[in-house]
């Protein structure tokens, strides 16, 4: 015999708040697995389940118990469906604290919207290069949101769902992520303060320094070093870039204090120069 599960909360028809027969809570998720449920029902065939969510983080357990009471059911609802999208695209599960920074993200940008408040999302235009994969799913979410509740999430927010899947889907956390991207941001308009002139973003050059540069991030938090041979002919060769380089790593130092050695500075100053030749 199968598991048992009793519905605590009928969140919408395909999303159910359940306790399972070891008396866990859990999230069923299933196509019209919910229809005609109610509290204190009991869910012996379990054909249209299609995804299982547990939280088992005290902290996740208690934030989500915190979030559901006060957010509206079909917003859960929709929430809990996007997630199991995603890891269907994706094919592996997300780390579980999605299931509350998502439902926190989506709540906050719905009340935005109800209260005719846009926030841009500059950097969006960067997200879809550097993490096409889950902006291509971060736009389905869009979608399904959009078609499910009725409403209009501007573009901007498949970039901000993306952050959240790569969060959720990789090492390290949300807020690692937009730190990361928040210190890119900051990077590019320093270099365009200096040059005097705003990057192409749909150039070769530029997607190529914006890789580099967020990889660079996270290899100075987590302390990586690369070696670099050619670190005295980039010197000698590109001095004005390899000095432009020295500035950004400088400032970034005093600004957020994360550091560069030279040899990240060097390739750095080769992204530089790349993309003065391309003026």
């Amino acid at each position: 015999m199968g598991r048992i599960y009793k519905v605590i909360r009928l969140i919408n028809n395909n999303v159910v708040m359940c306790y399972d027969d070891e008396d866990f809570r859990c999230m069923l998720i299933g196509k019209g697995i919910g229809f005609g449920l109610k509290a204190q029902s009991r869910i012996y065939n379990t054909e249209k389940v299609e995804k299982i969510f547990y939280l088992i983080d005290p902290e996740n357990k208690y934030k989500f118990d915190l979030m559901t009471k006060e957010i509206n059911v079909d917003i859960i609802g929709v929430v809990e469906e996007s997630i199991a999208l995603m890891e269907d695209i994706l094919d592996k599960p997300l780390k579980e604290s999605i299931h509350v920074t998502l439902l926190d993200h989506i709540n906050f940008a719905l009340n935005r919207i109800k209260n005719n408040i846009t926030i841009k999302n500059v950097f969006v235009h960067e997200i879809k290069f550097l993490y096409t994969e889950e902006y291509l799913i971060a736009e389905r979410v869009v979608k399904h949101i959009n078609s499910r509740l009725n409403i209009k999430l501007p573009e901007d927010e498949a970039g901000f769902i993306a952050m959240h899947i790569h969060a959720a889907a990789n090492d390290g956390n949300l807020r690692e992520t937009v730190m990361a991207n928040e210190i890119l941001e900051d990077m590019i308009t320093f270099i365009e303060n200096r040059i005097g002139k705003k990057l192409d973003r749909n150039s070769l050059p530029y997607f190529r320094l914006i890789t580099h540069l967020r990889f660079a991030i996270d290899r100075a938090i987590k302390n990586i070093t690369l070696e670099n041979i050619l670190l005295d002919t980039i010197k000698d060769k590109f001095k004005e870039s390899f000095s432009l380089a020295k500035e950004l790593v400088e400032y970034i130092k005093e600004n957020h204090d994360i550091s560069f050695n030279d040899s990240e500075m060097g390739y750095i100053a080769v992204h530089l120069q790349n993309i003065v030749n391309n003026r």
